[in-house]
């Protein structure tokens, strides 16, 4: 089996497993998950397509195998299924165990964050993928500040995103160090934890902040922390 299937299985592999457990029963809870993925998903991977036909990053034929999808392998597309869907299975576990609690931060902040992440944008340019990683940024933290703000300001959001920080540094550590994607120095900064360029912890951050929020803001089952406070 190549290593990029296998990682996308390994992702889902758990989470899957215990879908049916009775206390989460995350199964019940699929729609609602998928119809949070896809939208993220296309906006994704229109964003890969467009990366890879500028060069941005590039796959090791190695490492994946050779059924392509709009240019992209297939693995890549089963990325944007796999990771996001096992990201709001943490989510799903940390909202059963964890009471919801409002975090008392102003609209401000997160408008002031995302007018620093454009103008780091227009500041790091013409390194493309750095820049338009923190375009994207500066999207979602605006949204944050608007649309997602209740989202946002929850403390088991925020848990749920500090969690996905050893599955992706797990991940993400495996994909670049063997490589399985390999990226072009002209378009990033240079700066890597570890093997990982810095831009994708902030690719991260977007992909999974955006998919974790869409799915609390269509979900009917989520409670409003305000309400559950005494």
């Amino acid at each position: 089996m190549k290593i990029y299937v296998l990682v996308n299985f390994l992702t889902v592999l758990f989470p899957v497993l215990l879908s049916f457990e009775r206390r989460v029963s995350y199964f019940s809870k699929w729609p609602a998950v998928f119809i949070s993925i896809i939208p993220t998903a296309v906006v994704f991977i229109v964003w890969d397509m467009i990366a890879v036909s500028r060069g941005h990053w590039g796959f090791n034929p190695e490492h994946v195998y050779g059924i392509r999808v709009l240019g992209l392998p297939i693995e890549e597309m089963l990325f944007f299924i796999c990771i996001p869907f096992s990201c709001v299975f943490i989510l799903e576990c940390v909202s059963y165990f964890i009471r919801p609690r409002r975090l008392n931060i102003p609209r401000f902040v997160f408008i002031a964050i995302s007018a620093a992440a454009v103008l780091t944008a227009i500041l790091v340019w013409p390194r493309e993928y750095t820049a338009v990683v923190f375009v994207s940024a500066g999207i979602f933290f605006s949204l944050g500040g608007t649309l997602f703000y209740r989202t946002l300001t929850d403390a088991n959001y925020w848990i749920s995103m500090l969690i996905v920080i050893i599955p992706f540094v797990i991940v993400n550590g495996v994909l670049t160090s063997l490589p399985v994607i390999s990226y072009n120095p002209e378009h990033i900064s240079g700066i890597r934890l570890g093997t990982i360029p810095v831009e994708d912890a902030v690719y991260n951050l977007v992909l999974i902040g955006s998919v974790l929020a869409s799915y609390r803001f269509i979900n009917a089952d989520f409670s409003d922390p305000d309400k559950t406070e005494p």
